[in-house]
C-alpha cells in the first residue's frame, strides 16, 4: 500500500472567517452566517491534512455533519480519502500526542462488505499524513479502533487507512476486544452501531463522532486514566455521539463508558442525550445543524428507536 503525498492546507484567520463559518453552531437553517461562539472559530488557526490526489475540497470538509466543533488551535484535522470520497477524519491534539475524535459516516454503499480485514507488517502502520510514533505497543493496552476495521470493509484502502496510528487510543482488552468468549463492550457498541448503519429501513446516512476522554473540557473528572512514561494518554472514559437522518428525519444519542473490563450488553444504560454528553465532555457535537434543529434533537433521546437495551 502506497504512502499517497499530501497538500497540507494552512488556514488563517481570514481563510477561517469564510470557510469555518458553518461551524458556528449557532446558525440559523439556510443562514451559514456566524453567530454564538463563531468568533472563537475564527480566531483559531487550524490545518487541515488531506490525500493530494483525492480531490476532496479541504476549506468544506468541517461542513459536514459527522464534524463537531473544532476544539483546539493547536490540533491538527487530519481527512483520509479514497477514491474522491471521505473516508474518515481526526482531529489530532498535538501537545498531547493523542487524537481528540474520529468522526465519519455510514451509509448503504460503504457499509457493504467487499474485502477482508488488513493485516501487515507493520499491522498499525504509521499515518502517512501525520507520522506519529507508536505510544501504544508494549504499553499493556490494545490498539483500539475509533473508526472500526469493520465500518470500512468496502474497500481494500479504506480499511487499510483505519489501522493508521492516528485512528486508535489505548483500551483495555476485555473493554476493547474480549475475554472469556465475552466480547467487550466497546465491541458490543461497534457491533449494534454498525448493524444500525446497515439498515436501510433505519437510516439513509448515520453519522458517528467517537473517541477517549484526555482532559480536554466537561464536567466529567478523572477524564485521564493514566499517563505512561513515554507521554501515552490513556483515556478515563470513551464516548459515542450518533446521529440518523432517515426520510428527512433526525434523532441522535449519546453514549458514555468508563474505560474499565467490561462486558455489559445493555448499552441503554449508558445512554444520553447529546446535550448531556457535551456537558461533560466538553465537546460540541454536530454543530453543523442548523441552530433551531440542532437544539431539539440534542435535547432528547429514546434509546428504543436505537435497539439499545435497558435493563
Amino acid at each position: 500500500m502506497k504512502n499517497k503525498q499530501s497538500i497540507v492546507f494552512l488556514t488563517n484567520v481570514i481563510t477561517l472567517l469564510v470557510s469555518l463559518t458553518f461551524l458556528s453552531c449557532g446558525s440559523d437553517e439556510g443562514n451559514n452566517t456566524s453567530e454564538s461562539d463563531g468568533n472563537v472559530n475564527a480566531n483559531k488557526t487550524q490545518n487541515i491534512l488531506v490525500d493530494q490526489e483525492s480531490g476532496v475540497d479541504a476549506s468544506g470538509i468541517v461542513r459536514r455533519l459527522e464534524f463537531p466543533h473544532l476544539k483546539d488551535k493547536d490540533a491538527q484535522v487530519i481527512v483520509h480519502t479514497s477514491e474522491g470520497e471521505v473516508n474518515y477524519a481526526v482531529e489530532w491534539d498535538t501537545r498531547r500526542n493523542s487524537q481528540h475524535w474520529t468522526c465519519y459516516e455510514m451509509y448503504a454503499d460503504n457499509c457493504t462488505s467487499k474485502t477482508s480485514r488488513y493485516y501487515g507488517n507493520p499491522q498499525y502502520p504509521e499515518d502517512p499524513l501525520f507520522p506519529t510514533t507508536d505510544l501504544i505497543y508494549g504499553s499493556g493496552y490494545d490498539h483500539g479502533h475509533i473508526c472500526p476495521s469493520a465500518d470500512r470493509l468496502c474497500s481494500k484502502e479504506q480499511n487499510y487507512q483505519t489501522f493508521f496510528l492516528t485512528n486508535m487510543q489505548p483500551q483495555r482488552s476485555v473493554f476493547n476486544g474480549s475475554a472469556d468468549g465475552d466480547p467487550g463492550i466497546w465491541l458490543n457498541m461497534e457491533n449494534a452501531v454498525r448493524n444500525l448503519g446497515r439498515r436501510r429501513n433505519f437510516c439513509d446516512t448515520l453519522y458517528i463522532c467517537k473517541g477517549g476522554t484526555i482532559g480536554t473540557g466537561g464536567t466529567l473528572t478523572n477524564q485521564i486514566l493514566e499517563t505512561r512514561y513515554n507521554g501515552l494518554v490513556v483515556p478515563g472514559y470513551f464516548f459515542v455521539a450518533l446521529l440518523r437522518v432517515y426520510n428527512g428525519q433526525y434523532n441522535a444519542i449519546g453514549l458514555l463508558f468508563k474505560h474499565e473490563d467490561n462486558t455489559d450488553t445493555y448499552l441503554g444504560d449508558y445512554a444520553m442525550s447529546i446535550d448531556q454528553l457535551e456537558a461533560l465532555t466538553g465537546f460540541d457535537f454536530f454543530c453543523n445543524l442548523p441552530d433551531a434543529r440542532e437544539k431539539v434533537i440534542e435535547s432528547t433521546f429514546n434509546p428504543s428507536i436505537w435497539g439499545f437495551r435497558k435493563r
